[in-house]
C-alpha cells in the first residue's frame, strides 16, 4: 500500500497540525512507534453503528522496541482493539503502518496469546480523526506527515 491521494486541503492541514502534536509527545523508554489507520469506506457509512463513525482516523501506537515487525504489528492492532471499542468489525479496515515507509506491516497473528500482547503495548493516541469524509482510500503515514 503507497498511494499518494490528492488531499482536500482542510485534511492536509489537520495532517500538518498532528505531527506538530505528535513531535510533542513523548516516546516511552524503550519504545519505538507504528501507525493504525482506521478507515471506513463511504457505501459503509449508511449503515454503520453510530460510535463506529468516531473510530477512523490515524492513530499512533508505541510498542516495546525489542518486538520483531509482525509481532509489534499485533500489538499494536491488538491493543487498538482493546482501547478502540468498534461494534461491527467489518465496518472499520484497520492497517499497521511502519512509520518511516509507510507501508503496511501484517500482523503476526500465528500467536494465541493476544491479551498478552496487547497488554505489552506502551501507549495510544489518537493523532488524526475522521478519515473517512475526504478519503475514504487507505493512505501512507509517510507521505501524509512531511
Amino acid at each position: 500500500m503507497n498511494l499518494e491521494p490528492n488531499f482536500h486541503p482542510l485534511t492536509k492541514a489537520s495532517l500538518h497540525a498532528a505531527k506538530a502534536a505528535n513531535d510533542k509527545l513523548d516516546m516511552p523508554r524503550d519504545g519505538r512507534h507504528l501507525y493504525i489507520h482506521a478507515t471506513i469506506s463511504p457505501s459503509s457509512i449508511p449503515g454503520a453503528d453510530s460510535e463506529d463513525l468516531l473510530v477512523p482516523g490515524l492513530y499512533k501506537v508505541y510498542v516495546p522496541e525489542s518486538m520483531g515487525e509482525g509481532l509489534a504489528a499485533r500489538c499494536a492492532f491488538e491493543a487498538f482493539h482493546c482501547a478502540v471499542p468498534v461494534a461491527c468489525t467489518d465496518t472499520i479496515d484497520i492497517a499497521v503502518i511502519h512509520p518511516d515507509t509507510g507501508l503496511e506491516i501484517s500482523p503476526d497473528f500465528e500467536r494465541t496469546d493476544f491479551e498478552a500482547i496487547a497488554a505489552q503495548c506502551l501507549g495510544l493516541a489518537q493523532c488524526v480523526a475522521r478519515s473517512y469524509p475526504m478519503f475514504p482510500a487507505p493512505f501512507p503515514v509517510a507521505n501524509l506527515l512531511y
